[in-house]
Formats: structure tokens, sequence, C-alpha cells
């Protein structure tokens, strides 16, 4: 992409983000670099909401698997992240009917295990 003028289409689905945009203001889209989208950068792989979500979420898994159980149980930096940030549908818990399934990523960010049998729990 050359110019703000040319349409950014999600890499992933093909989805032009521009109408995902119209139909819903507060829907946001990044491209890779995580810069805000009205930036634009030649060559830059663009995603749409529900795209990026999953994409994140493959990064963040492949991340997780890589660690050890003693990694997992220490200081990583998935733990040393600020947690009281607003939870993010599909990346810290997916919803399942009207339950709430949290993700390992938030599970590992949280740091301990609650003894609740979560189904992601990695402790």
């Amino acid at each position: 992409m050359n110019n703000v003028n040319e349409k950014p289409f999600c890499v992933t689905c093909g989805l032009n983000i521009l109408n995902e945009v119209k139909a819903n203001d507060k829907q946001l889209y990044w491209h890779e670099k995580n810069l805000p989208s009205d930036i634009v950068i030649n060559n830059a792989n663009f995603y749409c909401s529900s795209c990026l979500k999953k994409h994140v979420r493959l990064q963040i898994e492949k991340e997780i698997d890589a660690l050890s159980y003693d990694d997992i149980k220490g200081k990583n930096k998935f733990n040393s992240m600020d947690f009281a940030r607003e939870l993010i549908d599909g990346i810290d818990y997916d919803t399942i009917g009207e339950k709430i399934i949290f993700s390992r990523f938030y599970l590992v960010r949280r740091g301990y295990c609650c003894h609740n049998k979560c189904k992601n729990c990695p402790y």
C-alpha cells in the first residue's frame, strides 16, 4: 500500500477492513507492526479484528508451549505484564454459552493456580 486511498484488506480472510470499520466505529484494526491503521506502511500486513485475535493467540500459545513448567511457575515475560488491564475476548478468555473459559495466556499471566480445575490451567 502506497497511500491512504488504497483499501487495506485482511491478509488472512480478505475482508475489506474499511467496511468493517464503517460497520462498527469502535472496531479497531491494526497491522502487524502494531501501529494504528491510519499510519500506512508499504507492504504491511493488515488484519481484521477477528483474524488479529487468532493471529495473536497463536503466537502467544507458541511462546507458552516453549516455556518449561519451572518457567511458568517462576517469573516470566507473561506474568510480569500489567494484570489489571481490561480482558480481551479471544485472547484472555473464550465464551461458550454463558461460561467464560480463561486462556492459558491469562492463567500464566495471573501467576498462580486457583485450584478450580480450570480447563487451560498450566500449573
